[in-house]
């Protein structure tokens, strides 16, 4: 049975990653459903925190009772958090979770520019794959949009795109609907300066390229099953070609591969996967290499878990 963890988000009121665990086959899920307490909040107040634990606890109880009625396996859980991208990922690892279903939290501008959000984090780090859910509406019958790169040429690239083709099928299979598959590309450079006549050698060049890409993605969607009119080769920005393209085509879910790109480079430059959780309308299902561990490790979270929750440990 497989593992799925759900994080409910304590400034969220329609719980919309609980809403998915109805997507699920029943008998195909074994659900633990997590409600996380902000340990700054009560450092001070153990009484404080003792009396709002047992009151998450039965609000939480009661939150998902309905589902378990339907006779969906789930088990609750509320827990301390200081850093919640790290909590939620201790929780992965120590719930052996398959899967991660947490809402989507989008920022304003001036947010994306000062702070890496716990979504950002749980992009990069997060040793499963994650769905992010952009709102309670169901997805049931919605086309899936597998958005993959076919200007990388590494063994890496291509595993990666062959893991995103098969996870939007399994998907699409769940949901009873069709895959679509996306891919974004940017034209050669056109040298700048006051020109009087365009290269008339530019447009060719585009058109190639364009056609490469083409017949990339016709080779790929043959493998993977799908029909040449399910492919959208698209020129532009990666991010706004994939959520134009999810709109056109009636996306419920935007199944996308991340690198995992961290540090200096994570910050100025950024992921595509992080790009298109802030600008789309649907879910977003984020899938990692094949092989990728996570530099967050068990190890590195359990003394801090350990110390957090002992404090609390009468609860």
């Amino acid at each position: 049975m497989t593992k799925i963890l759900v994080v409910m988000d304590p400034e969220e009121t329609q719980h919309s990653a609980l809403n998915r665990i109805k997507e699920t086959p029943i008998g195909e899920g074994h659900f633990k459903v997590v409600y996380y307490l902000s340990q700054s909040v009560y450092s001070e107040n153990a009484h404080g925190f003792l009396r709002e634990l047992k009151e998450k606890k039965n609000w939480l109880e009661n939150i998902v009772q309905p589902l378990k009625d339907e006779g969906h396996d789930i088990e609750t859980e509320v827990k301390l958090f200081y850093r919640l991208h790290e909590a939620i990922i201790y929780s992965a690892y120590e719930f052996e979770a398959e899967f991660v279903f947490k809402p989507i939290r989008q920022h304003n501008t001036l947010r994306r520019a000062w702070f890496t959000s716990t979504d950002w984090n749980l992009i990069r780090f997060c040793p499963c794959p994650l769905l992010l859910v952009n709102g309670p509406d169901t997805i049931r019958g919605s086309s899936v949009l597998a958005a993959i790169d076919l200007t990388g040429r590494s063994s890496t690239h291509e595993n990666l795109n062959r893991t995103i083709l098969e996870q939007a099928a399994l998907i699409a299979g769940l949901l009873g609907s069709t895959v679509h598959m996306v891919n974004a590309y940017s034209s050669v450079s056109v040298p700048s300066g006051h020109v009087e006549f365009p290269d008339p050698s530019t447009y060719p060049i585009i058109q190639g390229k364009r056609n490469q890409l083409l017949e990339r993605g016709f080779d790929l969607a043959a493998e993977a099953g799908l029909a040449e009119d399910k492919v959208h080769i698209r020129e532009g920005a990666e991010s706004l070609v994939i959520s134009e393209c999810a709109k056109e085509v009636d996306a419920g879910i935007i199944v996308i591969g991340t690198v995992a790109r961290s540090g200096i480079a994570g910050l100025f430059i950024g992921n595509t996967a992080e790009r298109v959780v802030e600008c789309t309308e649907c879910d977003v299902f984020v899938v990692k290499p094949l092989g990728f561990v996570s530099p967050i490790t068990p190890e590195s979270l359990e003394t801090e878990s350990a110390i957090i929750n002992s404090r609390y440990s009468a609860a």
